[in-house]
């Protein structure tokens, strides 16, 4: 499929391929940084983790989840490290090495890879990155891990070199074109109310 004049609207909803995603960056409604081909799958964009991590604080005061404070207390500031020791039992919590973002267009999912599974690393909530959130101000994504298995995982964080990047490739990043773009709920249902007033009017 030749991609080279392909416009928003000529891209049907759904799950894209990962040979879709180049485009979408070079349109501007996707953004991967650093972005290496070398991590793109067929349908999926290989993330990795950081060098940083923030540990839970061991204690038996309640965490409130009406407050933000309370909630933000409950872990110790982040860490900078080449790698982690996730021991069994214990949670961690760590960020994408990429930063990422995308257009009102589209949203995006984080699902760990296999390799993460088959050595009982759990993601507690699957990433989602909603559509329009990151694509002026990309970020790193939030990844809340536990370890279920038995031994020990180190979590080793990516690098860059020689344009190449360089660590395990540890989620899958899929990409979902909208049918519409998802705007703000209350300036369309502002919108749709205008528009029934003036049709009552004619």
């Amino acid at each position: 499929m030749n991609l080279d004049d392909i416009k928003l609207t000529q891209i049907k909803s759904g799950r894209l391929p990962g040979y879709f995603f180049p485009k979408l960056i070079e349109l501007g409604h996707l953004k991967i940084e650093p972005f290496n081909e070398n991590s793109l799958g067929n349908i999926s964009y290989y993330l990795h983790f950081n060098n940083k991590f923030r540990e839970p604080i061991v204690g038996n005061e309640p965490i409130n989840l009406l407050d933000k404070n309370s909630i933000d207390s409950a872990f110790h500031p982040y860490k900078e490290m080449e790698s982690y020791i996730l021991h069994p039992g214990k949670s961690v919590i760590a960020q994408t090495y990429e930063k990422v973002g995308c257009s009102e267009w589209f949203l995006c999912k984080l699902e760990n890879t296999s390799a993460l599974g088959r050595v009982l690393l759990n993601h507690a909530s699957h990433g989602f990155l909603h559509p329009g959130h990151g694509i002026n101000e990309p970020f790193n994504m939030m990844i809340e891990l536990t370890n279920l298995g038995e031994k020990p995982v180190i979590i080793q964080s990516a690098k860059m070199e020689n344009g190449k990047i360089i660590g395990p490739d540890s989620f899958r990043f899929y990409v979902e074109k909208l049918p519409y773009p998802a705007t703000d709920y209350k300036s369309v249902s502002n919108v749709s109310k205008l528009k029934m007033d003036n049709s009552d009017k004619s």
